[in-house]
């Protein structure tokens, strides 16, 4: 027999498909591509851990963001907002080079992934208080530790990061702290809607009250989607600006949450393709650059040009 939480999964999911529309409406954020220039030579730490279970962890990846657009193909990769549907609340793709490859460790001992093509751009649309930052390059081949683990599979892999600005961070939060209200009390209301389903003896009152265990339901995923969009949760250590256990602050008063979402590319970016998400990115640090410190002990790769073959 199936369960009443079961049903009300399967409804909730069924409730949730929506068409979409291709077409976007929204507008760039003004100063996007000055702020993107801005960036130059920011270099940052990354540690991705790839699936949910039994993660497979890559460590002390260094990226540097630069502010020129590649001229090339050979010398980057696709990304949602420059190659996409909605190009024009990018700033632009713009080069990245890849300062420190990241590693795993196996039984062979460190291993190194081989990443070409890389770039990045900002996603912003004004009506939004985020953007992000996204990250993309190319894998040649698969990587495991072993068998048993998860495999990061070939492919275009983007990183996205939301961004904020200072004032947009600041709006963020208070408007989380009544989102955090909202579902809370929405979280209680389903809960109180599926005991009452479960006590109930009634067949008539019982199919009332999974409808209305289901419109909570709804609600609560709803409340969810908009509390993880409405930003980092500050509230606890947090100094004058930002707590920077949670957020990074870039050049030009730019803030990075530091943890992100890892995109393997399925199909065009056109906004009809659901793309796979594979793990999660972490921003250890910014680094000093070599024109902040006057060195770099950083070497890039011999070549970032290399192609995917078919």
């Amino acid at each position: 027999m199936i369960s009443a939480s079961t049903i009300l999964l399967i409804l909730t999911t069924l409730s949730i498909v929506r068409s979409f529309d291709p077409s976007c409406s929204f507008h760039i954020r003004p100063g996007l591509d000055e702020l993107a220039k801005k960036q130059d030579h920011v270099q940052l730490q990354l540690n991705l851990d790839i699936g949910q279970e039994n993660t497979f962890a890559i460590r002390d990846m260094v990226l540097e963001l630069q502010k020129f657009t590649p001229k090339e193909e050979d010398e980057y990769t696709m990304l949602p907002g420059a190659d996409g549907w909605c190009k024009n609340v990018s700033s632009q793709r713009r080069s990245m080079k890849i300062l420190q490859s990241g590693s795993f460790v196996n039984m062979k001992g460190q291993q190194s992934v081989e990443m070409f093509r890389p770039s990045w751009e900002l996603l912003w649309p004004k009506e939004t208080l985020s953007g992000s930052l996204v990250m993309g390059f190319e894998l040649p081949r698969d990587y495991s530790r072993n068998e048993y683990s998860t495999t990061f599979s070939n492919g275009n892999i983007c990183l996205r990061f939301q961004v904020w600005s200072k004032s947009s961070l600041a709006s963020a939060q208070v408007k989380r702290e009544r989102l955090v209200h909202e579902h809370a009390q929405l979280y209680q209301q389903r809960k109180d809607e599926l005991h009452s389903f479960n006590t109930c003896r009634n067949p008539i009152q019982k199919i009332l009250l999974l409808r209305r265990a289901l419109l909570a339901s709804e609600e609560l995923e709803r409340a969810s989607t908009t509390l993880k969009a409405a930003g980092p949760d500050l509230s606890s250590d947090r100094d004058e600006e930002y707590n920077d256990n949670v957020i990074v602050k870039l050049r030009d008063d730019l803030y990075v949450t530091k943890v992100g979402s890892i995109y393997r590319q399925k199909g065009k970016y056109d906004g009809e393709h659901r793309h796979e998400i594979i793990g999660t990115a972490h921003v250890v640090k910014e680094l000093v650059s070599k024109q902040e410190e006057g060195e770099n002990s950083f070497v890039s790769p011999p070549s970032s040009r290399r192609r995917l073959r078919p």
